[in-house]
């Protein structure tokens, strides 16, 4: 099993969530050995857009990177909570910083953005977050999913399944 023994935190929005962009990657990371946990903003219990219910399993603010050897930030429209969060922005700050991998999907790739990790960075993000993607100086490319050395991006919820299978390679690289 490629990632027998890694912890894989996925940093879930409390509401409006895209389940096949969280579900995709936490089967081909659970199928492959790794061990997901879910992060919030809170322990409630986070609404998906298709009416999917996921409870997290720890605080966003206690996950630490020396703790995890990947780090995901899921899409849909409710990771706009964490455009502007700190804590997010730190988090995957030090863990890239550590050469591990993070990763992020739809419009969850702003959230990278505004930690200041994409500039000069070839990604792929959701249409809806082109501008703001450029305005932080990514290099948006127009591809389902796109690796640039740690990182990992998607474009939307079509890309969950590939994006999904580069982001369980990309893991067991580390």
């Amino acid at each position: 099993m490629k990632l027998a023994g890694k912890r894989i935190v996925f940093v879930l929005p409390r509401q409006g969530y895209r389940e096949e962009e969280f579900d995709e990657p936490q089967r081909a990371a659970e199928r492959a050995g790794g061990k997901v946990l879910v992060a919030g903003s809170c322990l409630d219990w986070a609404s998906g857009l298709a009416g999917g219910r996921r409870p997290p399993d720890l605080l966003l603010g206690a996950v630490r990177a020396d703790e995890l050897d990947g780090l995901l930030f899921v899409g849909g429209y409710g990771a706009s909570e964490y455009f502007a969060d700190r804590r997010a922005h730190a988090l995957a700050r030090a863990v890239l910083a550590a050469g591990k991998p993070v990763g992020a999907i739809c419009y969850a790739v702003s959230t990278l953005a505004a930690a200041g990790l994409l500039e000069g960075v070839e990604v792929s993000g959701h249409p809806d977050r082109a501008d703001h993607l450029r305005a932080c100086g990514a290099l948006l490319r127009d591809a389902p999913v796109t690796r640039s050395g740690s990182l990992l991006t998607g474009r939307d919820p079509a890309a969950a399944r590939p994006f999904a299978a580069a982001w369980t390679d990309l893991l067991a690289e580390g």
